[in-house]
């Protein structure tokens, strides 16, 4: 009798479990808390995000139009030059001779025609040899100043002022005519570069607006104008982009440094397909299923219901870009997506405004 007893205890609290459970479960779906987001960000434009390189408005290898020895190096990479600043000389002793004997030379053909000139009017000299002086005389000026032009050369200035970038030589080597000794930039200004892909890179008649964000500028977006892309694409099937950035000089920009480049275009029919706006929601509010994605709409009595939405691509601000299945006003889960079910009740999360903290107001 006492074994009996003791198995209808064991049932009936088995079942008195089974039914508080039960309750429980209930009780927690039915007090869900989930964090709502109200569909308004209404959009015609879309901003792309691309890394990108801080790049000197001018880049220059000098070098000698002559060939010889190197006599002297007078800067160091990183110095400030100024235009017409001499940088390196040549050794001058051939080119100096040669001037010389050049100029020796110059001086007595000169003579000679002015004597022959002055014999050519009174009619003592025939016109033919006088004609002859007059063509050695200009063979003869060229060959001075090719003379005087290569001792000038064995002086490398700079063509405009910038900053030593490299030197490729030392002093006491030899160069030909036409190698480079050394490099120079310009900061003047700052140029940005990146690679776009072929997608954006057919919108580009809607590009409304460029910026970029620099590690060295926190918090700020410095303006980009655009200078021009490549009309071919690169090995990686990226079209080459340039911007001039438009920055204070106070700025601490410096070419190399690495940006992050926004481009901001106008969306075409074609992209909305007709859609009559296209809305914006948080990227953690959708559910991938296959190939569909899908939103949680809280109605009116605080129930969910799975609606389909058609997405175009992500704007690069954490969030979504719609164009069908959803309308301005709508009210969808952002957070606690993953549990719940058709027609469940939920209680929306109350959002604290900033100037109310603890609720107190």
């Amino acid at each position: 009798m006492q074994k009996i007893l003791s198995i209808l205890l064991l049932i009936m609290l088995t079942i008195v479990s089974f039914g508080c459970a039960k309750e429980i479960k209930e009780n927690r779906l039915n007090n869900y808390y989930v964090k709502v987001y109200e569909v308004h960000d209404e959009v015609t434009s879309e901003i792309r995000s691309f890394p990108g390189t801080v790049k000197e408005s001018k880049f220059s290898d000098l070098a000698f139009r002559i060939a010889g020895p190197i006599a002297d190096i007078k800067v160091k990479e990183g110095d400030y030059i100024s235009k017409g600043q001499v940088l390196a000389t040549m050794d001058t002793r051939d080119y100096q001779l040669q001037y010389e004997a050049t100029k020796s030379k110059y001086q007595q053909v000169k003579s000679e025609v002015t004597r022959i000139e002055l014999l050519y009017n009174k009619g003592n000299v025939s016109e033919n040899d006088y004609e002859k002086a007059i063509s050695g005389l200009e063979m003869m000026t060229a060959k001075y100043q090719q003379a005087e032009n290569s001792l000038n050369d064995t002086k490398l200035k700079a063509s405009y002022s910038g900053y030593i970038q490299e030197i490729y030589f030392e002093q006491g080597e030899i160069v030909n005519a036409g190698t480079p000794v050394l490099s120079i930039i310009s900061v003047d200004s700052y140029l940005v570069e990146c690679d776009i892909p072929a997608v954006l890179y057919a919108q580009r008649e809607n590009f409304l607006n460029y910026k970029c964000e620099i590690e060295t500028v926190p918090n700020a977006d410095l303006d980009l104008t655009l200078k021009g892309i490549r009309r071919k694409a690169n090995m990686n099937s990226l079209y080459h982009a340039s911007f001039k950035l438009n920055a204070e000089k106070s700025t601490i920009i410096a070419p190399g440094m690495d940006v992050m480049v926004n481009i901001e275009y106008k969306l075409n029919n074609s992209q909305m397909k007709d859609s009559p706006e296209v809305l914006k929601i948080p990227i953690e509010s959708i559910i991938e299923e296959g190939e569909n994605n899908y939103v949680w709409i809280l109605s009116a009595n605080s129930t969910v219901s799975k609606r389909e939405i058609e997405v175009l691509d992500l704007d690069g601000t954490g969030k979504v870009l719609v164009l069908k299945g959803l309308n301005k006003g709508d009210k969808i889960i952002s957070a606690g997506i993953y549990e719940l079910k058709e027609n469940q009740r939920v209680n929306p999360i109350k959002e604290i405004k900033s100037s109310n903290y603890g609720e107190l107001l």
